[in-house]
Parts: structure tokens; C-alpha cells; sequence
């Protein structure tokens, strides 16, 4: 459906039902179009390829046949390695599990033990990343305006400083043991191995990623962003180039600039 674009002149709803078809499935949808609006929020169970060079493949279809991909998968699953947590009741589900948000994985896959190799392996160094950069925002901004960005309303005064604020956390996180080494590609492709090799399969966790390049730090970027409330969209460029784009009300951002 996707490749036969021809039909789109005969079928008036095709591209109607090509965006309700990225709507429902993001990674199809940035692995087609190279991009993530600002709308396009991720969830635990997006899944993107490292490179795209290869078919996409259904993370559904990895886990079911066990096979491990040539090319890395990174895999968003931002939940504790145990999905209980404590109540006065006594022991219940956790309501971040991923049962109640992985859209993009079958129930016969979401059966599986969550530290198979062969299944959604749990993230919580992920999970503790968004825990931490909460935990910023708090002590940069006031606890007032993060507890309404918890519930889905953005100061628009906010923005730019949190994005400086993120750029700034992603790059500690992805920098590795030693910052001032340049060849972050090469180190990347070295840290991929180990993980790899660790693991034993090529879909990991975006969490267990200590090493970043341009896409690995956007893609964090985004992720982060999302569970902030902080307007970003995700995008890919040529020669493993990618990138962040932020939409910064045009009146703060005449104010900023004045301001320096």
C-alpha cells in the first residue's frame, strides 16, 4: 500500500488512509517519512532502526520468530524492571506496565517474561532518566508549573529554557566515560557491540545507550521530551544525520533575543 503510490489517483481516500495508517503505527510512520511532528507523541513500544537500510522490520515478528536483526533496533519501553509497585491494598500492577501502552506489540509477545531476550526487555534506566530530568525541572523551575506540565499544560515561557535544559542532560548522558574524546562514532559502534553481545540480540533498549551520535541523542531527546510536555519533533536527515526541531512561541522568542 505503501509503495504503490499510483493508486492514489484513482483511490480518493488513499492518502487519507496512509495518514490514518501513520497515525495508529509511529514507527512505520518515521521509517517512511523520516520524521515525528510535534504531535506525534511516543509511547513504551516505539521502535526505531539505527540506519535505514534494510526492510523495516515488525518488532512483533522479531520477538515471535527469534531472529536478531543485522542492524540495531532501539526500543522505548520506559517502565521499572518490576512492574508492581506497593499500596496500601497490597502488591498491584503498575499503571506505567506496558500491557497499557504497547500498541505495537501482540498479546502473545506482551506474555513473555520482560527480561527474555526474545521479548520487551524493561528500561529502567530510561524510566530513571525521566525521573531525573523531572527532578531539574523542579529545582530549576517551581514544583507549580511542573505539576501542571504533568497534566498536560505548557507554559509557553518555558519552553526554550527546558530545551536548553534537555540538550544539556542528553549530552552527559550520551557522552560516554570521557566527554572530550571526538570519535563518537567509532566509540558508538564499539558500546553497540558490548550491548549486543551482553544481551544477546541486536533490539535494545534506548536506556542501556551510554554512547550517542546525532540520532541516538535525538531520538533520546524526543523520548524525554514527550514525558515532559515539551513540544519537539524528531527528524532524520542524509549521512546519519538528525536532529531536533522545537517550536518556540514567537513572542518569547523576539523577547529572549532582546534580552541578551
Amino acid at each position: 500500500m505503501l509503495n504503490n503510490r499510483s493508486t492514489a489517483h484513482v483511490v480518493p481516500s488513499w492518502d487519507t488512509c496512509i495518514e490514518a495508517l501513520f497515525d495508529a503505527h509511529l514507527p512505520i510512520k518515521f521509517a517512511f517519512t523520516g520524521r515525528l511532528s510535534l504531535h506525534d507523541i511516543t509511547r513504551d513500544g516505539f521502535y526505531v532502526l539505527r540506519r535505514n537500510i534494510c526492510s523495516f522490520p515488525i518488532l512483533d515478528d522479531v520477538f515471535r520468530f527469534k531472529f536478531c536483526p543485522l542492524e540495531p533496533i532501539y526500543v522505548v519501553n520506559c517502565i521499572q524492571e518490576n512492574p508492581y509497585e506497593l499500596s496500601l491494598e497490597g502488591p498491584k500492577q503498575a499503571s506505567h506496565a506496558i500491557n497499557d501502552r504497547g500498541v505495537f506489540l501482540s498479546r502473545e509477545i506482551l506474555q513473555l517474561t520482560m527480561d527474555s531476550k526474545f521479548g520487551l526487555q524493561c528500561d529502567s534506566s530510561l524510566y530513571d532518566y525521566v525521573q531525573l530530568f523531572k527532578c531539574k525541572l523542579i529545582a530549576a523551575e517551581s514544583k507549580n508549573v511542573v505539576s501542571r506540565t504533568t497534566r498536560g499544560f505548557v507554559d509557553v515561557g518555558y519552553v526554550a529554557s527546558r530545551a536548553r535544559m534537555l540538550a544539556k542532560f542528553v549530552a552527559r548522558q550520551m557522552s560516554g566515560p570521557d566527554p572530550l574524546i571526538r570519535c563518537m562514532d567509532h566509540q558508538l559502534e564499539i558500546h553497540l557491540k558490548e550491548i549486543k553481545r551482553s544481551i544477546e540480540t541486536s533490539v535494545i533498549p534506548l536506556g542501556m545507550l551510554k554512547v550517542g551520535s546525532y540520532f541516538e541523542r535525538a531520538l533520546l531527546f524526543k523520548v524525554i521530551a514527550d514525558r515532559v510536555h515539551l513540544p519537539a519533533a524528531l527528524v532524520r536527515g542524509q549521512y546519519g544525520k538528525a536532529w531536533i526541531e522545537i517550536a518556540v512561541p514567537e513572542a518569547w522568542r523576539i523577547l529572549g533575543s532582546l534580552s541578551f
